[in-house]
């Protein structure tokens, strides 16, 4: 006679580990170039994300050069200006140490592990209902390297902002620093450190936030607070499975333009355009392709497929 609980399966250990958790670590890496309103976009993630029960904690991946041999230095800055300076050069150091242009990426996952030796005792153990946010990432092998780690745990969103407001807010931001109130005279910095930080032309592991920005996600328009929380709790929504989320005008027009880019053999490149009523009603489409004699584009099923990748 058996006791009772006794028929229960007892299931193995290794099985149990490759069990999915209810609620997934997940790792979001900010990519925006200098000027854009980050702080608000952390912010406002931080709050949808504890909205859907986590708990998020702010990993600030220029501050950890700070730990470093030889960089404590970094702390004592004091303008604006020069602190965005050498915290380029700082990071571009260390790359070109390590010969690694995911050299900071490689730091931001040792600051993981620590904050989950704190949750859960065990660095290698991830944290239920817990999501990092890295702010930010600078170089496209560091985003390579991350979702490599995390795999679809990894999201990263770019911050949109134009770039004459990004001019005039880091304008503002350098002239406070030096306790001035004429924010003219600070515009040709400003314009400086948005060139650098947009991509130093000359030095493949130094900053290169253009190449890195069309890896996202998810693009939000942080020109304005109600654009930042509007965006984000869409996209936090829909990553959590909302079921009444559908594709806006705009989205589904760019669905429909990434389909008509597959229809280009291109050898450079793949391009689609389509062109669409307010109502989203198709007019036109089109992709860079040979066009074909008589009027129209091959096909791959034409007998007379003449494209440039045929010999």
């Amino acid at each position: 006679m058996s006791t009772p609980g006794e028929d229960k399966a007892v299931e193995p250990a290794s099985r149990s580990f490759l069990l999915p958790i209810d609620g997934p670590e997940l790792v979001f890496g900010l990519v925006g170039p200098i000027g854009s309103n980050l702080s608000l976009v952390s912010e406002e993630l931080s709050k949808q994300l504890s909205r859907v029960g986590y708990q998020s904690h702010l990993v600030r991946v220029s501050e950890l050069l700070h730990d470093l041999k030889g960089l404590k230095y970094l702390k004592r800055t004091k303008s604006e200006a020069q602190r965005i300076d050498k915290h380029m050069d700082a990071g571009n150091a260390v790359r070109k140490s390590l010969g690694r242009g995911d050299a900071l990426a490689l730091l931001s996952v040792s600051a993981i592990r620590n904050i989950r030796r704190g949750l859960t005792k065990d660095p290698t153990k991830a944290s239920e209902n817990t999501a990092y946010i890295l702010r930010s990432l600078k170089h496209p092998s560091e985003i390579e390297t991350l979702r490599k780690v995390y795999g679809q745990g990894f999201i990263q969103i770019s911050v949109y902002c134009p770039r004459e407001e990004r001019i005039k807010l880091l304008s503002k931001a350098l002239a406070k620093s030096e306790n001035d109130t004429n924010v003219s005279n600070y515009r040709h910095e400003a314009e400086r450190l948005i060139r650098r930080d947009e991509a130093e032309v000359d030095n493949d592991l130094g900053q290169n936030v253009r190449e890195s920005f069309p890896e996202a996600d998810v693009v939000i328009d942080a020109r304005k607070r109600k654009n930042v929380e509007v965006a984000l709790t869409r996209f936090i929504n829909i990553f959590f499975g909302h079921p009444f989320e559908t594709p806006t005008r705009d989205e589904f027009g760019m669905y429909l333009a990434k389909g008509m880019s597959l229809r280009s053999a291109d050898l450079s490149r793949q391009v689609g355009s389509v062109i669409v009523t307010d109502q989203c009603e198709v007019l036109a489409t089109g992709c860079n392709e040979v066009p074909k004699a008589g009027g129209g584009q091959y096909w791959s099923d034409d007998d007379d497929d003449m494209r440039d990748f045929h010999e």
